[in-house]
């Protein structure tokens, strides 16, 4: 388990690929979630695993996290394109999910940024990638609209490139 905290919330990675190491995350995250903010989770599992331990994640994913980000790449292991993200969200719409806390977003770079960009100050952001090193490198890299500790109506612009 990795901790960043200079955006103005806390971001977690933890690898929790399998239904009880996301259990056991959903329950630290739970303890660590500050009263009245969110928590934002992205959630995979490898497509080479059996329907209902998928769907299961969904579940536990529901039932710990109050966003849910569905990716599959880079371990869709021979399942159809959108398949494990079905799953996923069938998983969580049965148990309780409102459809509208589900996004699904194929590839992992851009599920870990919208994480991210979802995230307001205070919010827990728990990003369970297959790549770590890269998606370690998206949570460092990532600069936030809104400054840590900024009013809401004060919004800090990043220059134009060029």
């Amino acid at each position: 388990m990795n901790l960043h905290e200079d955006h103005g919330f806390r971001v977690i990675l933890d690898y929790a690929h399998n239904p009880e190491a996301l259990r056991a995350l959903g329950r630290v995250c739970s303890a660590l979630k500050p009263a009245g903010q969110r928590s934002i989770c992205m959630i995979s599992i490898p497509g080479d695993r059996r329907e209902a331990d998928i769907r299961q994640m969904g579940g536990i994913g529901a039932e710990h996290f109050d966003v849910l980000v569905f990716r599959e790449t880079p371990d869709n292991r021979g399942r159809g394109k959108g398949e494990v993200m079905r799953l996923l969200s069938e998983g969580a719409v049965a148990a309780g999910c409102a459809p509208n806390r589900i996004h699904e977003v194929y590839e992992e770079s851009e599920a870990a940024e919208l994480c991210l960009r979802l995230a307001e100050p205070g919010d827990l952001v728990v990003l369970t990638p297959s790549r770590i090193e890269a998606v370690w490198k998206i949570i460092r890299d990532f600069r936030p609209l809104r400054a840590p500790g900024a009013p809401p109506e004060e919004i800090v612009l990043e220059p134009p490139h060029g």
